[in-house]
Order: C-alpha cells, then structure tokens, then sequence
C-alpha cells in the first residue's frame, strides 16, 4: 500500500488530467459517511459530499457509487440535488441517474425465508441489530461488545448456511453479516461499467469493507484501488486513504484533475 506522494499515483493523476473519460467508483459506508450506530441516520461527510458534486458536474467524470444498502435507500440519504449512478445491494441493483432502475429477481421460496429470518431474529431480541434491504437481511454488530457480537455472527453462520440451495450467500463485513441473493457482488458492478465506457477510460475505487475487494481486484489493470480506514489491513487497493484527510486530498486532486481537462477542452 501506498501513500498519496507515492510515483504511480501521480502518474495516475497525469492520467485522469488527459483522459476523455474518467470513473470514480465510490463505497457508501465508511467511504462517503462515517459509520454510526443508527445505520438507518448516517448520511455522508459534507465535505466528502460537496467534492463528489463537483467532480459530476465535470463533463469527462462519470461517478457511480457501489454499495451493500439498497440503491433507492442511498438515493434518500444522498438528499436533494444531482445524484450518481448507484449500484446497490452488492451489485444486485442498479439505479441510473436519470431515475432508469433494474434490479435481480428475488424466487419466491427465497423471499418467503427470508420474511421467516426477518420474524425469526425479532422474536429473538435482535430487532435493533436488523436490517431489511430489497434483496436480504443484514446483522449489524455495531456497538455491540465483542462478545455479543461475534456471538450473532456464529449464530447466524450457522442458521444461515443450509440456505445457499436457494441461491443466497452469507455476506460478511467488518461489523456484521449479511443474507442475500447471490450470483453478483461489487465487482460486477465494475467489470460492467468499466465494459461500457471502453478501454481508455481511467477510473478508480475507493472503499473500505471486505465486500470492497471485490472491487479492487475487478479494477486492477484498469484503474487504482483505494481502501479508505484509519489503519491499513491486508489489500487488494493500491494505496491506503486515512479519511478524512487524504480521502479529501484524492478527491480534490481528482476534480482538479479532471477539472483541468474540461478546461482545456473548452478553451
């Protein structure tokens, strides 16, 4: 992992200073917002959030923001204004700026279990800790003692893995564990838009979760992979942002980067 003075990330820079295109690829939890407790209350940094504005408002920036909520619960929290592109649900859904949504098909045996899980863990006290998302179920850890926490998960490991006959996966993080449909993830959302915009476009991916290298490895070859946390960890990203400081310092560079371009472009 590297630092923001390293040599390949200037020549990334350079990159994102010449090209027609340019991809920023951006995780939501942890990323643009700080975590919180109230998972449901956690919108995003607005320093974070006033720079991505920007950077979309440049004609050769194409933002798109990969993340496990729902993609039409991430548009609320994002608020009023311009929004990116959103891929939600780990890859499961896809909302396009101009309101255009496609989302994978949840069976009905599926969904009939995972209505059951929902009712299961609220019986069991674990309300608070539950997340229902379009396409399965999240455990959230947060605040939890240790303990307590890594007591959920191993239940839920449990419970949750003669499921995979329906075509869901458990899905963990740094603080929970998930229930969903599979057949996707967050590199899938990559690998497709990265498909769309063709061979020369330059593009990057910022994130800090485990579902994130999944990210990462999809974009090696391509673009660069930042893991965004207070302290670095094994990687598949290419250099490690210590929010907020750096973050912001990589998304400054990157509007005034592409900012340079249009500029140029326009005179």
């Amino acid at each position: 992992m590297r630092l923001l003075t390293a040599p390949e990330v200037e020549s990334f820079f350079d990159r994102v200073r010449g090209a027609d295109t340019a991809v920023l690829f951006l995780d939501y939890d942890g990323t643009l917002a700080p975590f919180s407790e109230q998972r449901q209350e956690s919108p995003p940094d607005p320093a974070v959030l006033r720079l991505v504005r920007a950077i979309l408002e440049l004609p050769s920036s194409r933002v798109v923001l990969v993340s496990g909520r729902g993609a039409r619960t991430l548009a609320a929290l994002l608020g009023a204004g311009r929004r990116p592109e959103i891929w939600g649900s780990h890859g499961l859904e896809r909302l396009r700026p101009n309101g255009a949504y496609e989302s994978a098909v949840l069976p009905a045996e599926a969904r009939r279990l995972l209505l059951e899980e929902e009712a299961w863990w609220e019986r069991r006290g674990w309300r608070r800790r539950l997340d229902v998302k379009p396409l399965g179920i999240v455990l959230d850890g947060r605040g939890l003692p240790a303990e307590s926490a890594r007591g959920m998960r191993q239940d839920a490991r449990t419970r949750w893995r003669p499921f995979a006959r329906l075509g869901l996966v458990v899905q963990e993080s740094e603080h929970g564990i998930e229930l969903r449909l599979g057949g996707r993830d967050k590199g899938t959302a990559v690998r497709t838009v990265l498909s769309e915009v063709g061979d020369r476009a330059v593009a990057a991916y910022l994130g800090d979760d485990w579902a994130d290298e999944e990210g990462f490895r999809a974009i090696q070859g391509r673009g660069i992979g930042a893991l965004v946390r207070e302290s670095p960890r094994v990687t598949a990203a290419d250099l490690w942002l210590r929010p907020p400081g750096d973050l912001l310092e990589f998304l400054r560079r990157w509007r005034d980067g592409a900012g340079a371009q249009a500029a140029a472009s326009w005179a």
